[in-house]
């Protein structure tokens, strides 16, 4: 089935549905003395970048930075206050009432990890104290709470970007957000050795496969295992890995990443055109996920990151397979088993935005902006009133719920519109997460 879809003639619609959106995402939010938070959820997430507050936040910057206006800076500042007190939050949340999976509160996507790589955003773009502090306080927290062992030292234990390496990559941002501040690339020796030694704990756990290939896998939660994408296998460990050679320089990173590649071509299914990655290996081979988290979208972060740092055409031609495999499945433009009634960042259209920006910034070839334009015209036709309805668990396609946050619902919606406008209208300022190669 194809999502409804409307035709756009001038990308001022895409300005319309960005402050349609906009305003449904500030619904949720709620001044205090202590500033603003989003009051969408009340448990452990509820301002994690996921699904809450900082993802929130992530979208407030986004706006300001393309379209100026100081209505958005005023609810940066103001978050940014919140984010700083509260920022562990979650935690002590999940000390009480539990959490879907130890350690989430402490993590990259679904805990503290994603607070203090958006608060590092904010530091960047307005020097604020509050954003610096609350970022200082993560860091702090990932000193104090890591366990040292003979590989190196973890913080989970569990190797995907949902969790540690995740926390990686925002030590990692906060390594050049410091250094780009502070103009000292040198003073950032301990960072760097977390990084480094996070790193290793993680490649000591490496499943080797024949040819070289090497599998990330390590997880202590029973039902996530085998699944190689993005946010939980090995293309996301792959990721870390090469964002770690670019900051050291050492091989041995590098080997780790080209160990991934090998790895994940190895278990490509090909398709009409290009090929794809099942979403779980031995449970649902012939499933593929085709979005950003479990999806072409996000194993393709892997290969671009690859291709920037060396400038090899061959990692840029498996982004193009990856893209081809995709669009053999119709997507993003229809809907398949792998890719349901959700428009979100994580599952659906909204998440091929980026991707396509990356891939036009990387050939020059304008089909990508036709791409990308057929996206925008997919989330206009989506939206219902001032949000949009998405079914966001692929077994009850049934269940439509209409979430604010970032990853799941109108907040990334509004950051894609926001991207694609910007594209359309020549104006500048986007710029992307740590996790995001395609526009960072």
């Amino acid at each position: 089935m194809e999502f409804k879809r409307e035709k756009v003639d001038n990308a001022d619609v895409f300005l319309e549905n960005i402050e349609k959106g906009e305003s449904y995402v500030y619904s949720f939010l709620k001044e205090t003395e202590d500033g603003m938070y989003s009051t969408e959820l009340t448990n452990y997430a509820r301002h994690n970048l996921y699904v809450g507050t900082a993802g929130i936040l992530h979208m407030y910057v986004e706006l300001y930075q393309v379209l100026k206006k100081e209505k958005y800076r005023s609810v940066i500042d103001k978050m940014t206050l919140f984010l700083e007190k509260h920022v562990f939050d979650g935690i002590e949340t999940a000390q009480k009432e539990g959490e879907f999976v130890p350690g989430m509160s402490q993590a990259f996507y679904s805990g503290i990890g994603g607070i203090g790589l958006v608060l590092n955003e904010v530091y960047r773009l307005t020097g604020d104290v509050h954003a610096k502090n609350g970022a200082l306080k993560v860091m702090d927290y990932y000193k104090n709470t890591l366990t040292k062992a003979e590989e190196g030292i973890y913080w989970t234990g569990n190797s995907p970007v949902f969790f540690d390496s995740g926390i990686i990559l925002f030590l990692i941002d906060t390594y050049y957000t410091n250094a780009a501040i502070s103009g000292n690339i040198q003073d950032q020796t301990e960072c760097v050795e977390l990084i480094r030694k996070g790193t290793d704990y993680i490649l000591s756990h490496a499943i080797e496969h024949e040819g070289g290939a090497i599998e990330i896998d390590h997880l202590h939660v029973s039902f996530k295992h085998r699944e190689p994408n993005f946010e939980f296998g090995t293309a996301g460990a792959g990721y870390l890995f090469t964002m770690v050679y670019e900051l050291t320089g050492d091989e041995k990173y590098l080997d780790a990443a080209k160990g991934t590649v090998n790895y994940l071509k190895s278990i490509a299914v090909r398709q009409k055109k290009g090929y794809l990655i099942p979403y779980k290996l031995g449970k649902y081979d012939n499933l593929f996920y085709l979005g950003n988290c479990h999806g072409p979208v996000g194993t393709a972060k892997l290969f671009y990151e690859l291709y920037k740092v060396t400038g090899k055409e061959e990692y840029l031609s498996e982004v193009k397979a990856l893209a081809d495999g995709a669009h053999s499945m119709k997507a993003p433009f229809a809907q398949s088993a792998g890719f349901w009634n959700t428009t979100c960042i994580c599952c659906g259209p909204a998440g091929y935005v980026p991707f396509y920006i990356g891939l036009y910034k990387a050939t020059g070839d304008e089909m990508w902006l036709k791409l990308l334009h057929g996206v925008g015209e997919v989330l206009v036709g989506s939206r219902t009133e001032d949000h949009w309805n998405i079914a966001f668990d692929r077994t009850k396609t049934d269940v439509i719920t209409a979430p604010a946050g970032y990853f799941t619902g109108t907040a990334g919606i509004v950051t894609a519109l926001l991207q694609i406008y910007a594209i359309e209208r020549a104006l500048s300022g986007f710029t992307g997460l740590i996790d995001d190669p395609y526009t960072r």
